[in-house]
């Protein structure tokens, strides 16, 4: 509802009724029907969503575009028309993966939880419609390619270490890249062999633990470290390697080593001159030494 005031004059030289000589101000009432419009979707140009086989593939606003002049965008949401070829892949929420689903919000989208998942043929489209509550959008079809990968290992320098130092291994150390570029595929390594001189561990919720397998996800998110366990005294230093093999959405690649070179701690001997003691300062002396034994290794 809306008003506006006004003042009733005259310049007629007749004589106005008494109830329009003075000058008060009138309200005239504004009654505004609204009219509810509806909401408009667009996807790409060309439709066109390229990803990998047997991957999955983030949807995002700048994907599906959804709008509405008089409606709040979190009050929208988007529906998936028909029965798509579930053979080729799915829609699945990240709070719910590997459940298919038809049905999701504006609100789902801006945060990243929606995600095309492909699992069969090459080809598939998305028959999409938004809606406000009351009205519903245009549809919009979203067509989903699948082309076929190759992965490669882009780094692989290993680490250089002092003995009993806890180095961190990041995707500087070790990353894979698949066509020649980042993605955001399932990306594991497991480790085949034993190491000689440490462990590959993985920080989790309070602590580090030994493991024998990390993700890319971790690497990136410098949540892998590779701890140096080896206390004997070494002449040299060493380089050795520990053997791997990368895992991508269930595809295992060829075996690799990631090269770890330890520098051993060196003791010199700057004095030694005889030290005589009583035997209760020998005591004294061997609990000192036990000590600093055991916090050199720790």
């Amino acid at each position: 509802m809306d008003y506006f005031t006004f003042l009733v004059s005259s310049n007629s030289k007749k004589e106005m009724p008494l109830y329009l000589q003075e000058r008060v101000p009138h309200m005239f009432n504004i009654i505004v029907i609204p009219v509810n419009d509806p909401p408009y979707l667009k996807v790409p140009e060309g439709n066109l969503l390229l990803l990998f086989e047997n991957s999955k593939k983030q949807l995002t606003l700048s994907m599906i575009d959804m709008s509405d002049p008089d409606t709040d965008s979190l009050s929208l949401s988007i529906s998936v028309l028909g029965n798509f070829n579930s053979d080729a892949g799915f829609l699945e929420n990240a709070n719910d993966p590997g459940k298919a689903i038809n049905h999701f919000t504006h609100e789902d989208l801006r945060d990243g939880n929606i995600f095309y998942v492909h699992r069969g043929h090459q080809n598939s489209q998305i028959v999409l419609r938004a809606s406000d509550g009351e009205l519903l959008s245009n549809t919009a079809v979203l067509r989903m390619m699948a082309v076929p990968w190759d992965s490669a290992v882009a780094n692989r320098i290993g680490v250089v270490i002092e003995q009993g130092g806890t180095p961190l291994i990041t995707r500087s150390n070790l990353s894979v890249e698949v066509n020649g570029e980042w993605h955001e595929m399932e990306t594991c390594s497991d480790i085949t062999h034993p190491l000689q001189y440490g462990q590959i561990q993985l920080r989790g919720s309070r602590k580090w633990r030994q493991v024998s397998s990390f993700s890319q996800r971790s690497l990136d998110q410098s949540q892998v470290r590779y701890c140096s366990t080896f206390k004997e005294l070494q002449l040299e230093n060493v380089t050795y390697h520990f053997k791997f093999k990368v895992n991508i959405e269930g595809k295992v690649g060829e075996k690799l080593i990631f090269p770890v070179t330890t520098q051993w701690l060196k003791f010199i001997l700057l004095k030694n001159v005889p030290l005589e003691i009583s035997q209760l300062n020998k005591h004294i002396l061997i609990l000192i030494i036990c000590r600093l034994q055991q916090t050199v290794w720790k």
